[in-house]
């Protein structure tokens, strides 16, 4: 499987921008509960200002999931904007979700799996072919242990059944 590198550039003010085509090489990486397959272009602009590198991510494409409900395949639309943020640092760890701390002398940086977690994140728990979304009601279930035509409770009444305890 291909790696993505970041190639961070060496001068301050650079910006460099490469298109990267995310086939089913790349999602081979997943297991087929996830992604079956799909193709997604991938947009990277990179910029550097001061000890900050910013990678500008865009995700346009399709994924190939498998439905929930009837196990068949089906085209999921995908249209994803991330930023991610390279800081000079000591060592290279992720400080937060898209701010990674990287030694000074990177110029080279592998976002291979940043990049899977960007596709897999948004997907949808429940994944529901298109044709079955108008019968998917959920949260819809509705449960009641009383009678549908029983009518509803007064305050007399209330009062009459706390007079039986008395009694």
């Amino acid at each position: 499987m291909k790696k993505i590198i970041v190639k961070i550039p060496v001068k301050e003010t650079l910006e460099s921008e490469d298109t990267l085509l995310l086939d089913s090489n790349f999602f081979s990486r997943f297991s087929d509960d996830v992604i079956n397959d799909g193709e997604v272009k991938l947009n990277i602009i990179v910029q550097r200002t001061g000890g900050t590198t910013t990678v500008n991510l865009a995700f346009f494409g399709k994924l190939v999931l498998t439905c929930d409900r009837s196990l068949e395949l089906f085209d999921y639309p995908v249209k994803i904007e991330k930023t991610l943020y390279l800081k000079a640092g000591e060592e290279s760890k992720e400080i937060e979700d898209n701010l990674f701390e990287i030694p000074p002398n990177t110029f080279d940086y592998d976002i291979t799996d940043i990049v899977s977690e960007y596709i897999v994140l948004p997907l949808p728990y429940r994944k529901i072919h298109p044709k079955y979304l108008e019968d998917d009601n959920e949260g819809g279930i509705f449960f009641s242990t009383e009678e549908e035509n029983a009518k509803p409770k007064t305050n007399e009444d209330q009062w009459k059944d706390l007079k039986k305890f008395l009694n």
